[in-house]
């Protein structure tokens, strides 16, 4: 059997992609834990994805779009597409979060029906333990 090479345009695949994920209703996009590290103290990030983090320990001050909060375990706080966030240690103090990274054309409905919203990102919550239990299995 003799194999044949076939061009393809891999601009034309990277959008069709992106629009696949996009047109999904609800589609995962990633997930982690991490322990934050001092010497990302202040660096600016921007996703294209909705990330909701939980804090497990610690706490630490979350800059979104130039508004500070201060979070600490149990809180639970949803970073919209395109928000600048920046975050910072609270006394050198090290803090544990994990996150999981979703996009779609649902997105949107289902963060407002969990109760955030661009100006309310930020809840406490005792279910810290249960959404790490979910990151673990994924």
């Amino acid at each position: 059997m003799k194999l044949q090479v076939v061009s393809t345009n891999f601009d034309k695949i990277r959008n069709l992609k992106y629009i696949a994920h996009e047109s999904a209703e609800l589609s995962f996009a990633d997930c982690g834990y991490e322990k934050y590290d001092v010497k990302y103290n202040g660096v600016p990030r921007k996703r294209d994805i909705y990330t909701l983090i939980a804090i497990q320990n610690g706490a630490g001050i979350i800059a979104v779009n130039g508004k500070k909060y201060f979070v600490q375990e149990n809180d639970l706080l949803l970073i919209f597409p395109k928000m600048e966030v920046c975050m910072e240690c609270v006394n050198e103090d090290v803090w544990d979060y994990m996150w999981i990274g979703f996009r779609g054309v649902k997105a949107e409905e289902c963060v407002m029906h969990m109760g955030f919203w661009q100006e309310n990102i930020v809840h406490k919550t005792n279910h810290v333990g249960k959404m790490n239990e979910l990151i673990e299995y994924m």
